[in-house]
């Protein structure tokens, strides 16, 4: 069992959604490569694939630690994970007026991504190929990006559950009265 702070946890998983995210559009995914091909020739929105990403963190960690920590507790993690991701793109040269706008467009991903995962993985991997995907008029293009995505949702819940379950949040150090 491993002891992390929730600031260590955010951080080390602000680092995973970035990897997830760059592994996919280098045209990868953690269980093996797709085709090449599929990202070299279909334009996708940047954006919308970190918001992917993000959502998949998100859950899966909401579906980890549900029972096992306070909602609000679990709160503070995910703002915090969300947070080092957002001083990542500042850092990158996005500019801070512009990060309100993508956490409107975030929260409105989000909904739409939590009422796909009532249904099954292909839903939320159609409806992400229909949000990441620039060229809507190449439909064999968009129905492979829609099973990359659902593969990958998959393949990255797997094994962050996996290590989920074996981080425990180190209390928050008690204070004293002065």
């Amino acid at each position: 069992m491993t002891i992390l702070t929730d600031r260590e946890l955010a951080d080390r998983l602000s680092q995973l959604v970035w990897e997830h995210a760059s592994d996919f559009l280098e045209g990868g995914t953690p269980g093996g490569d797709l085709a090449p091909e599929l990202l070299a020739n279909h334009p996708v929105d940047v954006d919308e694939v970190l918001i992917f990403f993000l959502w998949v963190h998100t859950h899966v960690v909401q579906q980890a630690y549900a029972g096992r920590y306070p909602g609000e507790v679990v709160k503070k993690l995910l703002d915090a994970m969300h947070r080092r991701v957002f001083a990542d793109l500042e850092e990158h040269g996005i500019p801070a007026s512009r990060l309100p706008l993508f956490e409107q467009v975030i929260s409105s991903r989000y909904a739409d991504y939590y009422a796909a995962a009532k249904s099954e993985t292909q839903r939320i991997g159609e409806l992400a190929a229909s949000l990441i995907d620039d060229d809507q008029n190449d439909v064999e293009g968009t129905e492979a990006l829609a099973a990359a995505l659902a593969q990958a949702s998959v393949e990255v819940a797997g094994p962050l559950r996996d290590f989920l379950v074996e981080v425990r949040l180190a209390p928050e150090p008690a204070v004293s009265p002065t």
